[in-house]
């Protein structure tokens, strides 16, 4: 049988047993002792009566009836004496019995009070079992009712009144084990449970033994983990997942040709990706970059000045940078790399790490020397000519489908006589200010055109605005001169050269028309 109230009397109820059992026997002796008094008294009084009657002369019939009456008065007081102290001493005893079961049944009272408000006032559901093997339910509150959804009939219906049928089928030996462990302290154990309405959920279990007179008994506290259990679980996964994605992120790291490298600007330390050693050698310095990198020879004496400027650049807040510098070699000689880089800031906007990478360029330059080696240059500036321009950039799309690349046509024309000379000058701050694998030459007098190869749209739009930045600052100054661009994107746009060309003049045309240096995207238009 389940008790859905508690049964705090059981403490009290022996303490009452036992206290009235010592009251009953004490009246039940003094009951005894009483009428061995009056056994007493009256055997007493008889011998006294007749030894006097016998040591006396003889008495007359009168005197007899005298004496008679005397003893008889005698032991009517004596037995109304008894009868008084055996009343008093029920009276009294049934009194105190009666004081003791009211003090008690108060105290009761107010303990089942007490007790109701603890477990009303606990976050979750109070449960008592024996200890047994099957944990036999004694007693459930209103919360562990309301945690699973079942009452004391429903447990004695669907469970036999085991609390371990009601626990998950695959938890129940854990928790039998942590039950058969010594219950010197409070015991802690976490397991699931179907509710009744088909739900699963998490419970904390932390129970205590307490052992009464045979009568053993777990007294437990059931809280409800679920949705912090879900979290755990989740996260676990989560951090299984982040760890098979690290794994893989390194695995492709470590095939691949380039390097990826952290810099944490704050501190100055750096750290690479697996595969540094394999192409550069020696274990890399970390710390103090980038003069710890330029202290190891790692950069070409020629190159030192412009590491370290882009660094600076980078340091000063610019982002999504790249350059070209000739780097040390496992073999001790130094090849073109290409450095890019991506500056990540706080909330503030301060820089505070660069995440980049490390392209070995030393082929693809080498191809773009040939090329040049063979091709017709411009005279007057030094560029490819059109005719070679195009010749290269076709190689590059049809050897490059996959990848994004960018078109730009540029109009500088300047009023002066010295025009042809300044020109010149243009074309070779141009030449300047595109990487070492990007296609530049000459269209026209005023036309120039530039292909960059593995270009992204931002990096397009950014080398246009140095180009038209440039133009302001070293030209608009001192001569009359107008700077606009066009351009266009592949695949974007078209995927064909011609078609690209073609939508990269009629960019540049729509900047024309503003009379004003600027550069337009063909998809804007």
């Amino acid at each position: 049988m389940i008790f859905t109230e508690r049964n705090n009397s059981s403490r009290l109820g022996r303490k009452r047993a036992i206290t009235t059992t010592v009251i009953r026997v004490l009246m039940v002796v003094l009951v005894v002792l009483f009428l061995i008094e009056y056994i007493y008294l009256a055997q007493k009084n008889a011998y006294d009566i007749s030894f006097g009657i016998l040591s006396s002369a003889p008495q007359s019939l009168a005197d007899s009836e005298t004496i008679l009456q005397e003893q008889q008065d005698y032991l009517a007081r004596i037995g109304l004496i008894l009868i008084i102290k055996v009343v008093v001493v029920l009276f009294s005893g049934s009194f105190a019995i009666y004081r003791m079961v009211s003090s008690n049944f108060i105290e009761i009272v107010r303990e089942t009070e007490r007790l109701s408000d603890i477990t009303a006032n606990i976050p979750g559901g109070v449960i008592c079992c024996g200890n047994d093997e099957a944990l036999t339910v004694k007693y459930i509150s209103d919360g562990f009712s309301e945690i699973t959804g079942y009452t004391a009939e429903d447990i004695e219906l669907n469970f036999n009144n085991s609390f371990l049928e009601m626990i998950f089928p695959s938890d129940r030996e854990n928790v039998k084990k942590a039950f058969r462990s010594p219950q010197e302290k409070c015991l802690a154990v976490q397991f699931r449970m179907i509710k009744s309405d088909g739900t699963t959920i998490w419970l904390l279990d932390k129970s205590r033994l307490r052992k009464e007179l045979g009568n053993d008994t777990y007294h437990h506290v059931l809280t409800d983990i679920t949705d912090m259990k879900n979290s755990e679980i989740a996260l676990i996964k989560s951090q299984a997942e982040l760890k098979l994605v690290n794994e893989r992120y390194r695995i492709v790291l470590e095939q691949s040709d380039y390097i990826i490298f952290d810099l944490d600007l704050i501190s100055n330390n750096i750290t690479y990706s697996g595969n540094y050693e394999v192409k550069f050698g020696n274990p890399p310095s970390t710390k103090n970059f980038p003069k710890c990198f330029i202290e190891d020879d790692m950069v070409h004496f020629d190159d030192i000045r412009r590491f370290e400027a882009f660094f600076d650049k980078i340091r000063d807040g610019a982002s999504n940078r790249d350059e070209e510098v000739r780097i040390r070699s496992r073999s001790g000689s130094y090849l073109w790399y290409n450095i890019c880089a991506t500056t990540i800031v706080d909330d503030k906007g301060t820089p505070i790490r660069v995440i980049g990478r490390i392209t070995d360029i030393t082929r693809q330059r080498s191809e773009t020397i040939k090329i040049v080696a063979k091709s017709q240059l411009d005279e007057s500036t030094g560029l490819l000519s059109f005719d070679t321009a195009n010749e290269y950039i076709s190689g590059i799309i049809d050897n490059n489908r996959n990848s994004s690349h960018g078109m730009i046509i540029v109009d500088f024309s300047v009023q002066s006589d010295d025009a042809d000379d300044i020109t010149s000058r243009f074309a070779a701050n141009l030449r300047d200010l595109f990487r070492s694998t990007d296609i530049v030459g000459r269209v026209d007098s005023t036309k120039f055109i530039v292909f960059m190869r593995n270009c992204s749209k931002p990096l397009l739009k950014r080398r246009i605005e140095d180009l038209l930045e440039m133009i302001n600052s070293h030209y608009n100054g001192q001569y009359t001169c107008v700077g606009a661009a066009g351009a266009a994107l592949y695949p974007s746009d078209s995927m064909h050269r011609e078609d690209l060309f073609q939508k990269a003049q009629i960019a540049l045309t729509h900047s024309m028309n503003k009379k004003t240096s600027g550069y337009t995207l063909y998809e804007e238009i």
